[in-house]
């Protein structure tokens, strides 16, 4: 039964089946897909943070009512 079902996917892949051939590829010839993300800052420098930890109680509830107004003015918000 092995036999047969690799000359299908054989037959597949000679009549150029693309997902065969990917298959094949995948699992005989150790292709690998893979996504690269990078994320920079402004102008490709890098990204910037805000160590909030030293803020007092007063400036992170600031901070955070800030960014509830902007959330609000994105459209579903």
């Amino acid at each position: 039964m092995i036999a047969e079902v690799g000359e299908k996917l054989l037959d597949k892949i000679r009549k150029g089946d693309t997902a065969s051939i990917f298959f094949f590829l995948k699992t005989q010839a150790g292709w690998r897909e893979t996504n690269k993300l990078e994320v920079s800052g402004a102008d490709g420098g890098p990204v910037q943070t805000l160590d909030v930890s030293k803020l007092s109680d007063a400036a992170l509830a600031e901070m955070l009512a800030v960014a509830d107004a902007q959330k609000e003015e994105l459209p579903g918000g």
